[in-house]
This record gives C-alpha cells, sequence and structure tokens, in this order.
C-alpha cells in the first residue's frame, strides 16, 4: 500500500513529456500524500485518481471474502483530498455523480502539472481479480465489474 504514487512520480521525472497516471484508493494515497509538494516543486505532469470508499480496500475485501466480514482495523477517516491537493499548489477537483466525474476527469487531464481527483465510491466496492490466502496466481477469483 501507499507505492502507487511515488511510483508514478518516478515515472514521470523519467518521463518528463508524458503525463503519468495513477489510481489509487483513499487509505493508500495516504500512505504519501505528503509527496504532492515534490509533483508540485517539480512540476510533474502526474494526474492521480483517489478512489475514496473510507476503507482500506484490501484489506477490508479480504476480510470480506475470507473472513466472514469480520472487520477489524480497516475502516478510516480522509481528508479533503481536492482541498488537500490545492493547499500544497497543484489542482484539485472532486466528483460526487458519474455526470461530474467526466466532467472532472476531462479537466484534469487537459491542465498541466499535477493534478487530485477525488472520487467517492460505495463503501464495499471489491477489486478483482483477487487472490485467496494460500492459493496461487491461477487460483485468482473473478469479479463482476463495478461498471456497467
Amino acid at each position: 500500500m501507499g507505492y502507487g504514487f511515488p511510483a508514478a512520480i518516478g515515472a514521470a521525472v523519467a518521463f518528463p513529456e508524458r503525463q503519468i497516471v495513477c489510481i489509487s484508493g483513499d487509505g493508500s494515497f495516504q500512505m504519501n500524500m505528503q509527496e504532492i509538494m515534490t509533483a508540485v516543486d517539480l512540476q510533474l505532469n502526474v494526474k492521480v485518481f483517489i478512489l475514496k470508499n473510507g476503507y482500506l480496500g484490501m484489506v477490508r475485501q479480504w476480510q470480506e471474502l475470507f473472513l466472514n466480514k469480520r472487520y477489524s482495523a480497516v475502516q478510516i477517516s480522509s481528508p479533503d483530498f481536492a482541498a488537500l491537493a490545492k493547499s500544497f499548489g497543484a489542482q484539485g477537483y472532486r466528483a460526487n455523480t458519474k455526470d461530474e466525474a467526466t466532467a472532472v476527469i476531462k479537466r484534469a487531464l487537459n491542465t498541466e502539472g499535477p493534478a487530485i481527483m477525488e472520487f467517492d465510491i460505495v463503501e464495499e466496492t471489491n477489486v478483482y481479480p483477487i487472490v485467496p490466502p494460500g492459493a496461487s496466481n491461477d487460483e485468482s477469483i473473478e469479479g463482476s465489474p463495478i461498471i456497467n
């Protein structure tokens, strides 16, 4: 957890002519959100999509699927990521509906420099495929798409 944003910063430094996209959950992003300052200082063309559900998503999903929903230490609080981005000098956007999401994505992808986009999602949204405990990658569980 927390690897996506620093990796995106590294990619942006290595390929400054490209637009770099990072997709992260709110829990993961909070592990290294201070690096917004690095992206701003270096004026990196990094666009971050934060899927905000108020959980440490992958851990919660494991507890749901493999531990009979015995949730422990997975619900989290999150800041206003759009306001946080702006406080660092980056562009910050929030979408609460699918229509707003389309507009936010277009606007953010067409700006120069770092942009942070926050999207509220259903709390118990799962990510697939997932590998069960003790299983190999070829035993992964497929899921249904989250967008119809």
